[in-house]
């Protein structure tokens, strides 16, 4: 595992060293067009200049050492940037905004994938796939108590898939799809310096969509806590699983519970965290229920590659890494491209 930690941060580097910038100019050109297309009628051109101009000067990236001087802008906290970016494609029926970060990774190297689903297909798991994520989330209702509270449906896709494989016709070992209904209020409460900017209400559900023994699901409420300060954010998540019916005496019936210790491995809460640089780096990570003994901890990383492209490296270790897994411990590390982050 050690010498494929290496291999894949010296291809980090070497994406690193190949990335370019879009221009300033470009980069305002753009702002300006997606705002435009995305604004209400009450928005006025020179609160579009004014916004785009804060997020090109915080997106602005050292050329042969020179920054944007010319572009600087007020202190805005990496949050506020992407609340006010979603601000203004939020009434835009052709955008859908992020909601989880967007990524490929072609190269995502797993030490011991789990074999035990997959016995009798006339062939192994390669240790190496294509792990890559799509989260998506659209606005439903805004101001649903007077002048607070947004709703908003939200559906995140992660998929393994076994591309190389070609012994066993290349097939998607797993993929874990999860609607979720969020109920989201901004805030501004100081908690020990940080800035409580926004609390939200999930009703999440997460499936693998199969059926019989592979079947996978559960529902959770849950309740996230969004702190920030400047360039940082954290967020508490915790949960409660809604009870699902099992029947012992009839272990097949597909209503029944399949899944029924899988608090036992995933928890009851997830803390995260995430740093943006002041030259667009972004370092994130999670732990989930780490006093258990069977919790999970994931970093990563993501760097400009463009202004639309990000290279990305991510490393997870324990459970729960997709539901067909949940009670099996992985250890995996991937290397590839990411279009959306959480900063």
């Amino acid at each position: 595992m050690r010498k494929v930690i290496g291999t894949v941060c010296a291809l980090a580097l070497l994406f690193l060293t190949a990335a370019t910038q879009a221009s300033v100019k470009d980069q305002m050109q753009e702002c300006l067009l997606t705002a435009l297309l995305s604004a209400t009628d009450e928005v006025t051109v020179g609160e579009l200049k004014e916004q785009c101009r804060q997020v090109v000067a915080r997106q602005s990236i050292k050329e042969n050492g020179v920054q944007a001087r010319d572009m600087e802008a007020d202190e805005e906290t990496a949050v506020e940037r992407r609340i006010n970016l979603e601000r203004y494609t939020a009434n835009n029926p052709f955008v859908l905004n992020a909601h989880r970060p967007t990524y490929f990774l072609p190269f995502a190297y797993n030490d011991s994938p789990n074999e035990v689903p997959f016995e009798g297909v006339g062939g192994s798991l390669d240790n190496v796939e294509f792990q890559f994520q799509v989260s998506f989330k659209a606005m439903m209702w805004d101001g649903v108590f007077g002048d607070k509270g947004r709703l908003d449906i939200a559906y995140t896709n992660r998929s393994f898939w076994q591309a190389y494989n070609t012994d066993i016709s290349a097939p998607f070992r797993e993929t874990n799809h999860e609607p979720e209904l969020i109920l989201g209020f901004q805030n501004d409460w100081e908690v020990f310096g940080l800035k409580n900017i926004a609390n939200r209400i999930i009703f999440n559900h997460q499936s693998n969509g199969r059926s019989g023994n592979l079947s996978r699901s559960w529902n959770r409420v849950m309740a996230e806590m969004i702190f920030e300060r400047d360039n940082f954010a954290m967020s508490f998540k915790p949960w409660w699983r809604v009870p699902e019916d099992y029947d012992a005496s009839v272990p097949d019936d597909p209503s029944n519970d399949n899944n029924r210790d899988i608090t036992d491995y995933l928890g009851h809460f997830e803390l995260a965290g995430a740093y943006r640089t002041s030259d667009a780096h972004t370092w994130s990570m999670m732990i989930r229920d780490p006093v258990s003994g069977k919790g999970a901890y994931e970093l990563s990383w993501s760097f400009p590659i463009s202004y639309r492209l990000r290279g990305y490296l991510k490393y997870f270790n324990g459970y729960g890494e997709n539901l067909i897994d949940y009670n099996v411990k992985n250890e995996t590390i991937g290397i590839g491209f990411q279009l959306t982050d959480w900063l």
